[in-house]
């Protein structure tokens, strides 16, 4: 069987996808509040990087957009997990008075800067 040759359409698309696989990992990076964004991001980010190779190492920007996107992707899951053990101690009835005393003391420290920024 006869390789096909790439035309130029998918040579150009090819040839963009480091740089869309930089852009989704930046944003990735950026967007760290928002872990289903990241998440998205991120993969985005390592899906185009490795699209590029077509049989060739990575390198320059598909290698910084994996890498980036990687870290994201795992940065992303670590507040997932760190959101999900936080909420088990919150419902946790043994933890109650701690976390209503937490709640005061953030009720007193917004009325306090309230109290501060009247004039």
């Amino acid at each position: 069987m006869e390789q096909q040759q790439p035309t130029d359409k998918t040579k150009a698309l090819y040839d963009r996808l480091p740089i869309f696989s930089l852009i989704a990992a930046i944003i990735s990076i950026i967007s760290c509040c928002n872990p289903p964004q990241q998440l998205l991001f991120g993969v985005a980010a390592i899906l185009t990087a490795w699209l590029s190779r077509q049989g060739r190492p990575l390198k320059g920007m598909a290698l910084t957009g994996l890498i980036l996107g990687i870290l994201s992707v795992i940065c992303s899951l670590l507040v997932f997990f760190q959101y999900m053990a936080a909420m088990q101690i919150i419902d946790d009835p043994a933890n109650a008075d701690l976390v209503r005393e937490v709640m005061r003391q953030y009720q007193a420290l917004f009325e306090q800067l309230e109290a501060q920024t009247q004039p």
